[in-house]
């Protein structure tokens, strides 16, 4: 299977995963709230171009961070977010409707208040969400490891994951990383997840898999890239990095 195909593979799965699960919030919607006619529609075309948002945003911010693609990213994270903590909500609604079918089947169900509950409950947990992205936290963890070498015993190390520089967060949120990293004094930093957004980065041995990451996963040695602005293994990522303030890897 071609490069190609794969991701469309990948995008057409995704697609059906996300239209599945903004179908499950319109029929939540329909049978718990039971709204006008009038408002149906609406819904409708709002809900299917919610569903392709953040693979429309994706698309556009890995050909070019411009303000609108980057503005559509962030409102359509955003929106997944939401949806997550909605889905949730939901089930949980559900559960609560089949309980009460059982015990209370003579009285009428509080579907549209539920509903209700179920919207800003979800839209509390995103925001806290995504406040909680941009104050990232330090959390400290001692771990015994046996037969440590002597040079790395009660040493610190510092673990980054999922920092997601790029389309959302930018420079002055790598310095604010930074600088509760070099605050820490640790031996090493390990970084793990996501650190770039829209980043192709592959542990193969294809062109992807050519840089400092890929490399090191590949061979089990540890890589460094020097002076990115010349380094031929690093210019699949070397505007990425430029925009980020990267020198050396």
């Amino acid at each position: 299977m071609t490069r190609i195909a794969a991701m469309g593979m990948f995008f057409l799965f995704a697609f059906l995963i996300l239209f599945g699960a903004h179908f499950f919030i319109y029929i939540s919607w329909i049978a718990l709230a039971k709204p006008d006619s009038k408002h149906v529609w609406p819904a409708i075309i709002f809900l299917f171009l919610a569903s392709i948002s953040f693979i429309v945003a994706s698309v556009l911010v890995h050909f070019g961070e411009s303000l609108p693609a980057r503005v559509l990213y962030f409102l359509s994270g955003g929106w997944l977010g939401y949806l997550l903590y909605l889905i949730l909500s939901l089930v949980f609604v559900w559960l609560i409707y089949g309980l009460w079918l059982i015990f209370f089947s003579r009285t009428s169900f509080p579907g549209g208040s539920l509903w209700l509950v179920a919207l800003f409950i979800s839209l509390g947990l995103t925001l806290y969400g995504v406040w909680n992205a941009r104050h990232p936290q330090l959390i400290r963890k001692e771990v015994a490891i046996r037969n440590l070498p002597l040079v790395w015993q009660e040493q610190k190390v510092v673990q980054l994951s999922d920092v997601h520089l790029g389309a959302i967060h930018g420079l002055s949120f790598m310095d604010m990383v930074s600088d509760k990293v070099n605050g820490e004094n640790a031996k090493a930093v390990l970084i793990t997840g996501d650190y770039f957004e829209t980043t192709t980065i592959s542990w193969a041995d294809d062109q992807y898999g050519q840089g400092p990451a890929g490399t090191a996963i590949r061979t089990g040695q540890a890589v460094a890239a020097n002076h990115i602005l010349t380094n031929p293994q690093f210019y699949l990522w070397r505007t990425q990095a430029i925009k980020n303030g990267y020198a050396a890897i």
